[in-house]
């Protein structure tokens, strides 16, 4: 193993990679698709008119339910060694990529300092130099040359950088913008947590109750 791999972190879980690449998809797709689509069918065919068909849904829907449990865990099955995987490998370049944005980020801000001193100076020479035109040229004289403005690309050995103007925002009191600059949404997970510890009432938001039936199988 080479040591740039030790400091990324490979070494960390060895098997990981082995396992995901000797992954390999023993699910019956076609056969489950096959019965989901069955199921939805049998589903829309199913009446329930006395409690002898209630009996009857009530297992094929329990049957459905148990399908649906076993094809979320095959699934997981198949995935969860490439989501372990996926969030290693992040893990193991994001500070990297951190660190690259920062240092670009400092360069940037200390070129745009001294190109500002630049224009600082430009500008001083610049009036400088008109006053002292002005004082020595007739009245019908042209106007003075202005100085040049740096370039807005300056290049380098190895690349160029270039400077551009890009729109920016400070948010100075909230409550003033407009409701379609911001984002509002409820949060549904913080309003069932509420409402299950007894609240009952909020503001903008209707609570009530309906009937919803869940399925277990025999155990």
């Amino acid at each position: 193993m080479k040591e740039s791999d030790r400091v990324l972190g490979y070494e960390d879980e060895p098997g990981l990679i082995k396992r995901v690449e000797s992954q390999v998809t023993t699910v019956n797709l076609t056969e489950l698709h096959g019965y989901s689509i069955a199921a939805v069918e049998q589903a829309e065919f199913i009446t329930v008119t006395d409690d002898e068909e209630q009996a009857m849904a009530i297992s094929k829907a329990t049957e459905i339910a148990d399908a649906r449990r076993k094809c979320e865990e095959k699934r997981k099955q198949e995935t969860d060694p490439f989501v372990e995987l996926t969030n290693r490998i992040r893990s193991w370049f994001r500070p990297i990529e951190d660190s690259l944005l920062k240092a670009e980020g400092i360069i940037s801000v200390k070129l745009i300092a001294y190109r500002k001193r630049k224009e600082e100076i430009r500008k001083e020479e610049d009036a400088r130099q008109r006053e002292e035109y002005l004082k020595n040229a007739p009245p019908d004289a042209p106007p003075p040359p202005v100085l040049m403005q740096e370039a807005k690309t300056v290049k380098a050995e190895t690349g160029k950088g270039t400077v551009r103007m890009v729109w920016m925002f400070e948010v100075l009191d909230i409550n003033l913008v407009p409701v379609e600059y911001l984002k509002r949404e409820v949060k549904k997970l913080e309003v069932q947590n509420a409402i299950r510890r007894g609240v009952k009432t909020i503001p903008g938001l209707r609570i009530y109750q309906e009937e919803d039936m869940s399925f277990s199988s025999k155990r």
